[in-house]
């Protein structure tokens, strides 16, 4: 008789536990299934400053070559040519 009651005891706290475990995991199941609340507006990331102006004056840009410079190198051979004519393009020259 206690033998039984034992195991029967020790069924009941078996079941006990794995009832709240499940129980558990049905929360937790729950709040990841719930929709996250909606994202806050963009704001835009280049909006110019207060004050700043909207379009600035071109700038000055010199046309390629040595002659152009304001102190001509002494050695200017067909790379530096061909570098200086392609700047500010990403791409490099041919002959590089």
């Amino acid at each position: 008789m206690a033998v039984s009651l034992v195991r029967t005891v020790a069924y009941g706290v078996v079941i006990a536990l794995v009832t709240r475990q499940v129980s558990q995991w049905l929360e937790q199941s729950a709040r990841a299934a719930e929709p996250l609340p909606p994202a806050p507006p963009l704001e835009p990331a280049l909006a110019p400053a207060a004050g700043a102006e909207q379009n600035p004056p071109p700038q000055q840009v010199r046309n390629a070559g040595p002659e152009e410079q304001k102190e001509p190198p002494a050695n200017w051979d067909d790379v530096d040519e061909a570098n200086d004519e392609s700047f500010p393009a990403s791409d490099p020259p041919g002959n590089y």
